[in-house]
């Protein structure tokens, strides 16, 4: 009997939890129930059908996967905080729908406790809120473009954020607005729209079949185009759109307060498609927010250019605006008016203000004019000095006018006050310019002129033009022949080709004649000319300079010759090095044509043979070719060191310049007990040198190693590798006597000396050719015994 009650009691329970989960079930929200850890264990058929996710799927934290992942973290930190304190649960946050879509939901949640308050369970719902948020979307976005306008943000930022709002608003949309520029229309915002698209449309004219955009725009109402592929409006414009996979376009005339079209608003996508309701009621609520924006954008910007115009030009001509109300006396002063006061814009302008800047010589007779002024009731023009903070003086004009007295009678001024201290200096400055001009004129050796050529007369000459040609001022200007005489004989028919082909092509010359003074003097000018012409376009005369360039012309060539000295200092020291090596290069030229020799004699033995011996004699032959030319080689580098001649740059090898100089200087360095070693980088980059000059570079640094151990004997090390910044470093180092223990840069001074036959300038050369080269030489002491002396060079140049 007890077992059947129990089955009864089971049965009854099981009918109850049924019929709850039908009632739960057919209720619109979207409903769940939970543990008292939290556990998710039951979902009712809206939410799974919403979310696509089966009761399996989602229980237990599964239901975290149909949550936004920007939600998430605040969404599960809530739930935890709730779970723990017991108390209600509710938050916002975006679900997942089974097209994968996410909607705003209202998400409660509440505990069923027991007698002991004990939680039993957490029942919870889920309320769509999409439209509220949108609604909320919408009037954040409102205020926050009517905030970007009051601000004075840029148009095109501001169009942005509106394009930004409906493509929030409308998903899968893209959208623009274009600006109505005269019949054109121009960019003005589409943040998401494909660059190149924007650009090729922007400078579109309107008409009556110019897209959805211009054909709205010439209609002055909305062109819905559902398929860009096969609407006629489109005709001229479907090659643009189509590539960017844009399907279709509705385009809505924006207009300003007095009815006028000041810009389209369109929205574009990706699939053929007419606009819903809500659609509609996106694009009338933007294009409201967009033609208060632009309207009022454009107020400013004219506001802003006329201001902007006006205190450009105020401030361009120096020239002050001010009213004054004479019974209040209140005072208004333009900002320009301010800086010719020097008076901060912050401060109230009074009368008092204004005399206190007044020169106070000057006070009296301004008060004076006032005074009249105002009896009068007549306007005033006149100048006055004023008295700066910083002791300086300027000069102003006012200028004012009575204007129409107020509803009281009392009287106005309105007028201007420039500062005319430029003026007043430039007065002054010109009373004065002939005599600097004069004095600079002398300073510099540069005469003026003006020259008529068809009338072949000199309308003016400076007073530091007759000094340099020496003739008479007090004859006045002189006559074409009169100066052609002073031309050097040589260069007076080049001067008038030059002039005529000027005059003739109404062009300006330029000419370097000299001048062959009574007493023999031989001066060298500098001629420009410019021409001047008439309202018709012609040549009325030619003004220009002479410049003495004498004193110029003599320094070049001292300087010509000085650089031929040293040259020739250099080809003495090549010079004298060639003595020192005569010994190595007769040993040098000898083994070649010894081994010539040899081979010669064995190939005549070859051809004697009976029968001769053809193949070994070619190569007795060719033997005899590689030493002949060898020794052709070592001729040839040493006619190359002794030759005169300008640096030649071209690529080059450093290392094969050291193996030359090693193998040349080999037996010299033998005779001294003195042992060459190369440490060289296999991988080192060419320079850009003259092979000459580094030639002798090296011997300089080799010949003065050996120099220096030829009495004891000793190694003699070059080394070649890379250094930082893409330098090449070569160091050669002697185990010798050493560098002087006092200022050891004193080396490479011209003709310093510690070989009692030393000329003093292979150093001295040595350095320039290297800073010549870009590079830099130095020597330094070694730690124990002898020097070191280095140079970098840059790597890698190209000669060309």
């Amino acid at each position: 009997m007890a077992d059947s009650r129990v089955v009864l009691c089971r049965q009854e329970g099981n009918a109850v939890e049924n019929e709850l989960n039908r009632l739960v079930n057919a209720l619109p929200g979207l409903v769940w129930t939970a543990l008292p850890d939290g556990h998710i264990d039951f979902l009712n058929e809206r939410w799974c059908e919403y979310t696509g996710l089966s009761v399996d799927q989602a229980c237990g934290s599964g239901w975290q996967a149909a949550i936004h992942a920007e939600d998430l973290d605040t969404h599960k930190n809530r739930w935890l905080a709730s779970l723990a304190s017991g108390q209600p649960y509710e938050n916002e946050a975006r679900h997942r729908s089974a097209s994968g879509e996410y909607r705003w939901f209202l998400v409660r949640a509440v505990p069923l406790r027991d007698e002991r308050g004990n939680i039993l369970k957490w029942y919870g719902i889920l309320t769509d809120i999409e439209d509220r948020k949108q609604a909320e979307a919408l009037l954040a976005a409102e205020k926050r473009i009517f905030e970007m306008t009051a601000k004075g943000d840029p148009l095109g930022q501001i169009l942005d954020n509106l394009c930004r709002l409906a493509e929030e608003q409308a998903k899968g949309v893209l959208t623009s607005i274009l600006l109505l520029d005269g019949n054109r229309l121009r960019h003005g915002g589409a943040p998401s729209l494909p660059k190149a698209y924007t650009n090729a449309i922007d400078g579109a004219s309107i008409g009556p079949s110019a897209g959805s955009c211009g054909t709205a725009a010439y209609r002055r109402e909305q062109v819905i185009v559902e398929n860009i592929a096969t609407d006629p409006l489109w005709a001229d414009y479907r090659e643009l759109a189509l590539p960017y996979s844009l399907r279709a376009c509705w385009s809505t005339p924006v207009f300003s307060s007095q009815g006028n079209v000041i810009a389209t608003f369109a929205m574009y996508y990706r699939e053929p498609r007419s606009p819903s309701p809500r659609d509609q009621g996106i694009i009338e609520q933007i294009t409201h927010l967009a033609g208060v924006a632009i309207e009022r954008k454009q107020t400013q910007e004219a506001l802003r250019r006329s201001e902007a115009y006006l205190g450009q030009a105020q401030r361009l001509s120096h020239t002050g605006s001010f009213g004054w109300h004479v019974s209040s006396g209140e005072i208004y002063w333009s900002e320009e008016t301010f800086r010719i006061f020097d008076i901060e814009p912050s401060t109230e302008p009074t009368l008092e203000r204004l005399f206190e800047r007044i020169y106070p010589e000057d006070r009296a007779s301004v008060r004076q004019v006032i005074d009249s002024a105002i009896r009068e009731g007549k306007g005033f023009d006149f100048e006055h000095r004023l008295l700066m903070p910083d002791i300086s003086v300027k000069h102003v004009r006012v200028v004012a006018h009575p204007s129409a007295k107020d509803e009281s009678g009392e009287l106005e001024f309105v007028g201007a006050v420039t500062d005319i201290t430029e003026r007043k200096h430039a007065e002054e400055a010109l009373r004065r310019s002939e005599t600097y001009l004069a004095e600079g004129q002398r300073l510099s050796k540069t005469g003026s002129w003006a020259y008529n050529p068809f009338a072949q007369k000199a309308n003016y000459w400076s007073e530091e033009m007759f000094r340099i040609c020496e003739l008479d001022p007090r004859q006045g200007p002189p006559a074409a022949e009169t100066f052609l005489q002073r031309i050097h004989p040589e260069d007076r028919d080049n001067l008038m080709e030059v002039l005529g082909k000027a005059a003739l092509e109404k062009t300006e010359y330029e000419d370097h004649p000299r001048l062959l003074l009574p007493d023999g003097t031989v001066k060298y000018l500098h001629a420009i000319g410019h021409p001047v012409f008439d309202r018709s376009g012609e040549v009325i005369q030619y003004v220009g300079t002479a410049v003495d360039v004498t004193e110029r012309k003599r320094a070049e060539a001292e300087r010509a010759r000085l650089r031929q000295l040293e040259a020739d200092l250099a080809h003495m020291n090549r010079v004298s090095m060639m003595g020192e090596l005569t010994a190595s290069l007769a040993h040098e030229v000898k083994q070649p044509i010894a081994a010539a020799a040899t081979n010669a004699r064995t190939g005549l033995r070859w051809l004697q043979r009976e029968p001769p011996d053809i193949g070994e004699a070619r190569e007795a032959l060719s033997r005899i070719v590689k030493d002949v030319n060898r020794a052709a080689g070592i001729v040839d580098r040493t006619c190359a060191l002794y030759r005169r001649g300008a640096p030649k740059l071209e690529m080059a090898d450093l290392n094969e310049f050291i193996r030359e100089m090693a193998l040349l200087l080999r037996e010299r360095a033998i005779q001294h007990s003195i042992l060459i070693r190369t440490e060289l980088d296999g991988a080192l980059p060419t320079i850009t040198a003259d092979p000459v000059q580094m030639q002798q570079v090296l011997l300089n640094l080799m010949l003065n190693g050996i120099e220096a151990m030829k009495d004891t004997g000793g190694k003699l090390t070059v080394r070649s590798e890379k250094a930082e910044d893409d330098q090449i470093l070569l160091a050669v180092s002697d185990l010798g006597i050493g560098l002087p223990v006092e200022n050891p840069e004193r080396i490479f001074d011209p003709f310093f000396t510690t070989k009692v036959q030393g000329t003093g300038m292979g150093l001295s050369i040595c350095r320039k050719i290297i800073e010549s080269h870009g590079g830099r030489l130095w020597a330094c002491a070694n730690t124990g015994r002898g020097a070191t002396f280095q140079f970098t060079l840059p790597a890698g140049r190209s000669t060309s």
